[in-house]
């Protein structure tokens, strides 16, 4: 069930509250787990601009970064390192 809300708020989808945020790197690779160890995602890396939806209670601490979980290329099993991302 999906609840429409303010772009900035979470919103219920498949029963999961995600928010939306946009890629602030040239680049960004996405990754199967949290860490630069992890394989990348298909389809990965991303530009600049690219808009995300961000599963904000799922972030992981890994060799000093923040990785945060992100739906990606319908998986919701991906992530981003949080600091490239910036609110929509």
């Amino acid at each position: 069930m999906t609840i429409k809300t303010d772009e900035n708020k979470a919103e219920k989808i498949d029963n999961k509250a995600t928010v939306k945020r946009t890629v602030n790197a040239e680049y960004l690779n996405v990754r199967t787990a949290p860490g630069t160890g992890a394989a990348l995602a298909e389809g990965s890396p991303i530009k600049k601009g690219t808009e995300l939806e961000v599963f904000p209670k799922t972030g992981k601490r890994v060799n000093d970064r923040t990785w945060i979980k992100v739906r990606f290329n319908g998986s919701d099993d991906c992530w981003v390192a949080k600091e490239y991302l910036v609110k929509v």
